[in-house]
């Protein structure tokens, strides 16, 4: 008899790229596309700071992302599939024509190099906590990794404050 497969879980994070810390934060199953949380993702961030861009993956390419963003009067710094359609229409498609063009120019313009306090997010979080998550039911493990983000915004906002020892100031 073969043993069910559990799945895995998806972290989906909005990172506020000053601060380094995450300002919203969804969970989901393996089966949810990264392109869907775009929006619940931004709504929840702009409850906490401002947001004036978002940088994404291609996974986060779809028209409904791009229209969204141009909506909200945020800038859209996600890289577009190699193989997009240069006739697209929309809010999408300056950003198609432009990356097409010239992909590196497009890069530089919009800062997606900032795109990296994600996975520079993921990398540390998965150091501190290793890939695991201890409680059974989907509710509870939402629960363990939103306190585990917690804890980790708590070190990020202790690691920038300045401190003294014995006499010496030590700061970034």
């Amino acid at each position: 008899m073969r043993k069910k497969r559990k799945g895995y879980i998806k972290i989906h994070v909005a990172v506020d790229t000053k601060k380094k810390q995450v300002v919203s934060l969804e969970v989901s199953d393996e089966r949810t596309n990264d392109g869907e949380k775009l929006l619940s993702l931004v709504m929840s961030a702009k409850r906490k700071t401002k947001v004036k861009s978002v940088f994404g993956d291609g996974g986060y390419d779809s028209h409904n992302n791009f229209n969204f963003l141009a909506e909200e009067g945020i800038e859209a710094g996600i890289k577009v599939r190699k193989d997009s359609n240069p006739n697209c229409v929309g809010a999408r498609e300056e950003v198609v024509l432009a990356y097409l063009r010239d992909p590196s120019s497009w890069k530089e313009k919009v800062g997606y190099g900032k795109r990296w306090m994600a996975e520079t997010f993921f990398s540390s979080f998965n150091r501190l906590f290793l890939e695991v998550v201890h409680a059974k039911k989907f509710e509870r493990m939402v629960k363990e990794i939103e306190q585990k983000v917690w804890v980790y915004n708590l070190m990020i906002c202790l690691a920038s404050v300045p401190s003294t020892v014995g006499g010496l100031t030590r700061g970034r």
